[in-house]
């Protein structure tokens, strides 16, 4: 389940947010006013963080976290 929800999050919202002042990320000028749109589940294919992170593998093992970003397994994911 853990790795489903990882490939294919539930939550997917775009948020918009507007820089309060500039500031550089990863080498690109933000400058204050400036739209910003963060995407959370690009963080989910992070090849850094998941080998073949572009590759869903429902074998992967359960890790201790859930995909929600809690320690505690949530009710509906079962043990």
């Amino acid at each position: 389940m853990e790795e489903l929800l990882r490939f294919v999050p539930l939550m997917n919202a775009i948020n918009i947010l507007v820089a309060t002042e500039d500031f550089t990320l990863h080498g690109q000028e933000i400058r204050a006013g400036d739209a910003v749109v963060p995407v959370p589940a690009s963080a989910n294919r992070d090849p850094e963080q998941f080998a073949d992170a572009d590759r869903l593998d429902l074998t992967v093992p359960r890790t201790r976290t859930s995909p929600s970003g809690t320690a505690r397994t949530p009710a509906w994911a079962g043990t």
